[in-house]
């Protein structure tokens, strides 16, 4: 058995999602949309996971989330359609991500989206299901 495994695992139960039940639900930020896996139920809280794409009628190209960070234990981030650009704290310049592009963002590190292209999708897996974001410059809607 591995040593690298995590301790303290909830009790975990079997779920799935259907394309056809699919129901998308606002997210995090003003301009997305999330459409809940049901990790977070399964796992007793230790993950979630959430399919984002954007709210058209909220979406702008000069919508930026500020600087922010989150409080999670893991977050891993694949982009499905369309771009994303981040400034990400301890990076020289500025990060474009497209389709087939994946990222994983250490716990607290500072970064802020300053682009979305309007076909954006991804697929986001974070420990745990529920945690704090704090900002530090405010959201442009």
């Amino acid at each position: 058995m591995s040593e690298k495994r995590l301790a303290g695992w909830n009790k975990q139960t079997y779920c799935y999602t259907r394309s056809e039940d699919a129901k998308f639900k606002p997210g995090l930020r003003g301009a997305t949309l999330h459409r809940d896996f049901g990790i977070a139920e399964a796992t007793g809280g230790q993950f979630g996971a959430h399919h984002t794409i954007l709210d058209k009628e909220k979406h702008t190209e000069k919508t930026s989330t500020g600087m922010h960070t989150h409080d999670c234990d893991f977050q891993f981030v694949y982009c499905l359609k369309g771009s994303i650009t981040f400034v990400v704290e301890g990076v020289d310049g500025e990060l474009h991500f497209k389709a087939g592009d994946s990222w994983m963002q250490p716990r607290g590190i500072v970064h802020n989206e300053t682009f979305v292209s309007e076909d954006y999708e991804c697929i986001e897996i974070y420990s745990p299901a529920v945690f704090e974001t704090e900002t530090i410059t405010p959201e442009i809607e």
